[in-house]
């Protein structure tokens, strides 16, 4: 994938100058930036067309969820502290790094042949969104997560996953984690307001040709 140094630099910057102004008290950050900065999520696109699909997209979108969810944890009688909201928003689409890449397509305009390179995404782990994003994070031993957490970034989908699927069980668990984290709510409205933000702003680079 080809990088855009000023992005990637300005990216970098941003997420250095964000983890240094939270106070992480006696959890070590220092595995999770590492990650973030070693995998493609600080250039990778968020999607293939939908929204943000450009370099740096996923790590911009993460920002936007960051920036919202700060906002909407002030709401609560009892907030979350500022490194939990760090920690899901810039974690929640960790199964996606690692795998875009671009190719080049061809298509027929008005006649003409004409190439054009769009994201190509090939799920190497294919476990499930979220359930990819928890082993991530176990597996390269990034940081212990608290309950919450876990619950946040396994379920904060909610009904659009569980309602696309017959699974009693599945089902039952989101509910049960759902009456009991309420960050899980908080999390995917921050994560569904920032799509609809950025899908606006796609929707402004003519992409009706890339590949959905």
């Amino acid at each position: 994938m080809e990088r855009n140094s000023s992005k990637l630099e300005e990216n970098v910057d941003i997420l250095a100058n964000i983890v240094n102004n939270i106070d992480f008290g006696e959890r070590n950050i220092e595995p999770v930036i590492e990650f973030l900065l070693t995998s493609d999520f600080i250039y990778a696109p968020a999607s293939k067309s939908q929204y943000n699909n450009y370099l740096g997209g996923l790590f911009d979108h993460s920002l936007l969820v960051f920036k919202i969810l700060k906002d909407l944890n002030k709401l609560l009688d009892v907030p979350y502290g500022e490194d939990t909201i760090f920690i899901v928003s810039f974690l929640h689409d960790l199964y996606k790094t690692n795998c875009f890449t671009l190719e080049t397509v061809k298509y027929n305009e008005g006649g003409s042949l004409v190439e054009k390179q769009v994201w190509k995404y090939e799920d190497n782990f294919p476990i499930g969104q979220s359930e990819k994003t928890l082993f991530l994070i176990a597996n390269n031993n990034l940081i212990e997560l608290t309950e919450d957490e876990i619950l946040a970034l396994r379920w904060f989908r909610g009904s659009y996953e569980v309602g696309n699927v017959l699974d009693y069980q599945k089902q039952k668990c989101y509910l049960l984690a759902d009456a009991k984290c309420p960050l899980i709510r908080l999390l995917s409205a921050a994560d569904i307001s920032a799509i609809a933000i950025e899908r606006q702003k796609t929707m402004e680079y003519d992409i009706s040709k890339f590949g959905e």
